[in-house]
């Protein structure tokens, strides 16, 4: 293998984990703005099972882990 493949393939890999990183930021970011939704939604209609279903696709939509997908 030549030095400028090595390189090539190192900047390579280097980009895709800096898309990775900014992907998973991103998608923090609107787990965060789902359960701020619901937290407003559940302030004036306390108890509103729309609130919860509102909650959960927006979840799904931001494809948030299973484990952020509870309050």
């Amino acid at each position: 293998m030549s030095y400028r493949s090595i390189r090539l393939t190192a900047l390579a890999v280097g980009l895709f984990g800096f898309a990775a990183s900014l992907t998973a930021t991103a998608g923090e970011e609107d787990c965060e703005r789902c359960r701020l939704l619901f937290q407003i939604c559940m302030t004036s209609t306390p108890g509103d099972l729309a609130c919860y279903e509102q909650l959960w696709d927006c979840e799904r939509q931001a494809e948030c882990p299973i484990g952020l997908q509870t309050i």
